[in-house]
C-alpha cells in the first residue's frame, strides 16, 4: 500500500456519502485530505492551498466539475485534475475539457488508488 502522508488531495464531491467512501478507500495511503462541497468551493481552496492532485466529481450544484476545472486551469495549468462521474461514455469531452483524467464511477479502492499513483508518484 501507497503512503502519501507528504501529499494532499482535493475531493470535490457534493454527494456526503460518495465523499465518505472515497475518504475510507484511501484511509490506508495516509494522504491529507480536503473535502469541496461544490466546483466553487473547489476553485476557492485551490486558490489559498496546494494540492497534490484534485479528485472533481462533474455533476455538482452551484459550479460544475467542468466549470471549476476551467477556473483552476486558468491559476494552474499542472496540478492533475481527476474526473469521477457515473457517465461512462464522456471521457473524451472530460480530457477536452481540461480534466487530466477520467475515473467512471462506480470504482474501487484499487481502482482509485491505481489511478492517483500515477500522477502522485511522478511528482
Amino acid at each position: 500500500m501507497e503512503n502519501w502522508k507528504d501529499k494532499k488531495i482535493l475531493i470535490a464531491e457534493d454527494e456526503i456519502e460518495n465523499f465518505f467512501l472515497i475518504t475510507c478507500m484511501l484511509e490506508d495511503t495516509e494522504i491529507q485530505i480536503t473535502h469541496a462541497i461544490n466546483g466553487k468551493k473547489a476553485v476557492e481552496l485551490c486558490h489559498n492551498e496546494k494540492f497534490d492532485i484534485i479528485l472533481m466529481d462533474i455533476k455538482m450544484p452551484v459550479m460544475d466539475g467542468y466549470e471549476a476545472t476551467t477556473e483552476i486551469r486558468k491559476f494552474n495549468k499542472e496540478i492533475a485534475i481527476i474526473a469521477q462521474t457515473a457517465y461512462g461514455y464522456i471521457r473524451e469531452e472530460c480530457i477536452a475539457s481540461g480534466f487530466t483524467d477520467y475515473l467512471p464511477k462506480p470504482f474501487n479502492a484499487e481502482g482509485i488508488i491505481k489511478m492517483l499513483e500515477s500522477y502522485i508518484n511522478i511528482q
